[in-house]
């Protein structure tokens, strides 16, 4: 059958999220889903016994290697094992509500071809945040209203401020996108993930063939945060490291075609602004990353990883700018920090503004449920 969306899960040695996230969509009872389970366990007879005992459904693609992947080939497998007119990339231990139906359907009345959620995030029990924010979303109030944005326009800020986060693009990985643009990425690069980093790899290639995308503050698909994020790299991802052999869901030439600007370590910013890059190169744009201002990273990179810092100082032709500028981040980062510990034990303010946190939630079964909870006497209407 023509489904009207393909839910993608990659997943690799975290079965107990994908059960529950499995649980979490069979709940919605719909024909217009079809779930695509991209497993690359060495061993994957947890997951056949589980299918023995609750039994496979039709809407459910599962595929297996047994070899491991780099993040991207087996993002690219789970796209295409699936079928769907929208697609949306998801986390084993993310989220989605069946609210993500009605977003597909006002997608296709509206010709939007990209929507990305904003404002929603799960923290699992086991995840390594504070105490107070395990088992607990991140909650912001509903509201369905669009915001269309232009991506060349958002694409061009991100280069300006030198790619030291993921940026505001259109995107698979936690948005929807429709088929049709991701086969235009396929075409042009032979891949939908031209990076390192498939969640910014995808959005820059998009961003050239997309022309506007919404982003919306609702939770039909949110991010989950448990001790597994990032494939269990999230860590090191705020430490660095040089030692790419290290890191086996990287693509095996990544120190071959680093770029020459990026101080090369594996870290947030400069994963992202490498594999940005790449994508920009992978679509024939390579004419944009001379608006990438990589001075900015460096500030970014020193002032967050000081350890590393002898590495943007090479690059850098700036360098009292770049010692001023870190410095500058580095005090507003320790001043704000004082003022959020005032506010929540002195003051007992809610030092999150715009948001509140709602606790006692164990799993993502418990977050969908709160979530029709709270929507069951409203009127869901997505509209621009």
């Amino acid at each position: 059958m023509g489904y009207l969306l393909s839910i993608l899960v990659p997943t690799k040695n975290r079965y107990p999220y994908l059960f529950k996230l499995m649980e979490v969509i069979e709940s919605f009872q719909s024909n217009d889903i079809e779930l695509v389970i991209q497993d690359n366990n060495e061993d994957n007879s947890t997951i056949l016994e589980y299918f023995e005992k609750n039994g496979k459904r039709d809407y459910i693609v599962y595929d297996w290697h047994k070899e491991s992947l780099p993040i991207y080939k087996n993002s690219d497998f789970a796209v295409r094992n699936s079928s769907g007119e929208y697609v949306c990339f998801i986390g084993d231990d993310d989220g989605v509500s069946k609210y993500i139906i009605d977003c597909c359907k006002w997608m296709r009345e509206s010709e939007i071809e990209a929507v990305y959620p904003r404002g929603y995030y799960y923290f699992w029990p086991d995840a390594h945040v504070s105490e107070r924010y395990k088992g607990s979303i991140k909650w912001s109030e509903l509201e369905c209203k669009m915001v269309i944005r232009d991506s060349k326009q958002e694409l061009d800020k991100l280069l300006s401020e030198g790619i030291t986060t993921d940026g505001t693009l259109p995107r698979l990985y936690h948005g929807i996108v429709k088929r049709s643009a991701l086969d235009c990425v396929w075409e042009k690069c032979g891949s939908y993930f031209p990076g390192a980093s498939p969640d910014i790899a995808n959005g820059v290639a998009l961003a050239f063939v997309v022309d506007k995308f919404a982003t919306i503050q609702f939770p039909f698909c949110y991010s989950g945060a448990s001790k597994h994020l990032g494939g269990g790299a999230v860590a090191m991802k705020h430490q660095g490291t040089t030692d790419f052999k290290s890191l086996p869901f990287l693509p095996d030439n990544i120190e071959d075609i680093w770029y020459s600007k990026i101080p090369k370590v594996w870290t947030a910013p400069t994963i992202y602004c490498e594999s940005a890059i790449e994508s920009i190169r992978n679509m024939c744009h390579e004419d944009l990353i001379e608006k990438v201002e990589f001075e900015k990273l460096y500030v970014y990179f020193v002032a967050h990883f000081g350890y590393f810092k002898s590495l943007a100082y090479a690059l850098s032709k700036k360098k009292a700018s770049l010692f001023l500028g870190s410095l500058w981040i580095k005090l507003k980062y320790y001043w704000e920090g004082a003022i959020r510990i005032t506010k929540r034990k002195l003051l007992h303010i809610n030092p999150d503004k715009g948001y509140y946190f709602v606790h006692g939630l164990d799993d993502i079964v418990a977050v969908n449920n709160y979530i029709e909870k709270q929507c069951e006497n409203m009127e869901i209407r997505f509209h621009a």
